[in-house]
């Protein structure tokens, strides 16, 4: 699930799997396949992805393809429309929710979940039109990436390892813990994403369905990790609107201890490649993605520590790079709100006339330039 993204199939952090020749000519993706999640939470439910070329991958169990009937309709035309708010909401409605999760039947779906056709002409129109939305994100995108990069160049170079003085992270932080019983109603949880992509939340609707006696609050200036993705960079920060918020036994909470470090040189530290190679060897494990982080070991990995002084001056300069970044985020949020009114209207006939190629270049470009300025 975690490789269907936007309504694409990623192909670059793809587990290993062995398979036989058989398996291979049986569940091998070609282009113009769809892959749709069936089983997961009800917000991941029915996420559907296409693949732009055939490779040499498989997909896994909790997957369905749809094979698509190119005579009635394009692939890309009808992944465009599976993504849109009313087709998800239709297979959000005939999910089965089970305990944690949901499933989806793929005869219900077939069933259920109705596809417009418009004519031959107007489709391919509407592909275009969307398609110039897509290329604007993905310049975005790729800008979003370049100032990151640009941003952990200056990391590295500001603070080199070879010549700065290390010191282990138990120094820095101290292991707390805040248990209370698992709330009887709605809560607030708190998760990691992999990547040091930082917290988010999520509400616990039926918390009798959950199986934990006991809840740990998270701070407002904690360092959390989990301890299952540790290996995979799932260690944040957290921020000010997360204090109060939830968290299981497998989220260990250390507060800052600021007299010694600068809260943001330390995120900063916790978030390099080389901390999260670092947790990857404090986290042993079997198969798989089944590794888990021994917490002693993670207290003894090393960070860099220059001068406190030194510490306050390259947050400083990192936190005004990471501005930029901030600013080009939320630019993206404000294409891709703009590429979802135009999905919901052209895929509902709201705008029946397809826009002219003149008009749609101009937008698309003037998106574009705005993003790269």
């Amino acid at each position: 699930m975690k490789d269907i993204q936007d309504g694409r199939v990623l192909s670059h952090r793809l587990a290993k799997t062995n398979v036989s020749e058989d398996e291979l000519a049986s569940y091998r993706l070609r282009c113009g396949d769809l892959l749709i999640n069936r089983t997961n939470s009800l917000d991941q439910v029915g996420k559907v992805g296409l693949v732009h070329a055939d490779r040499d991958d498989v997909f896994a169990s909790y997957l369905v393809r749809l094979n698509v009937n190119t005579d009635l309709i394009e692939p890309e035309y009808l992944n465009y429309w599976l993504n849109s708010d009313l087709a998800q909401r239709t297979i959000k409605r005939i999910a089965t929710p089970a305990i944690g999760q949901a499933n989806l039947n793929p005869t219900e779906l077939q069933k259920y979940c109705l596809v417009p056709i418009p004519p031959a002409v107007q489709r391919k129109r509407i592909v275009e039109v969307l398609r110039k939305w897509d290329e604007a994100i993905d310049t975005t995108d790729r800008l979003i990436v370049a100032k990151r990069s640009n941003r952990d160049y200056h990391y590295r170079n500001l603070v080199s390892w070879s010549r700065c003085k290390t010191v282990p992270i138990g120094s820095v932080v101290e292991a707390v813990a805040r248990p209370v019983p698992t709330p009887k109603t709605a809560y607030k949880a708190l998760g990691l994403r992999s990547h040091g992509k930082g917290t988010f939340q999520r509400i616990i609707e039926r918390p009798e369905e959950i199986d934990m006696e006991t809840v740990y609050v998270v701070g407002p200036h904690d360092l959390i990790v989990n301890i299952t993705f540790a290996w995979e960079g799932a260690i944040a920060l957290a921020q000010a609107e997360d204090a109060g918020c939830f968290v299981s036994h497998r989220f260990p909470t250390f507060e800052v201890k600021e007299d010694r470090v600068n809260r943001d040189f330390l995120g900063y530290a916790v978030g390099s490649r080389r901390f999260f190679h670092n947790l990857g060897i404090a986290s042993p494990g079997g198969a798989g993605r089944n590794r888990v982080l021994n917490k002693t070991a993670f207290l003894k990995l090393e960070i860099p520590f220059p001068p406190k002084p030194e510490q306050d001056r390259i947050a400083r300069y990192l936190l005004e790079l990471d501005k930029e970044i901030e600013i080009l985020k939320s630019y993206r949020a404000a294409i891709e709100k703009q590429r979802r009114g135009l999905l919901q209207n052209l895929l509902t006939g709201q705008w029946s006339m397809p826009v002219r190629d003149s008009d749609v270049d101009a937008a698309a470009a003037r998106v574009t330039e705005e993003a790269a300025q």
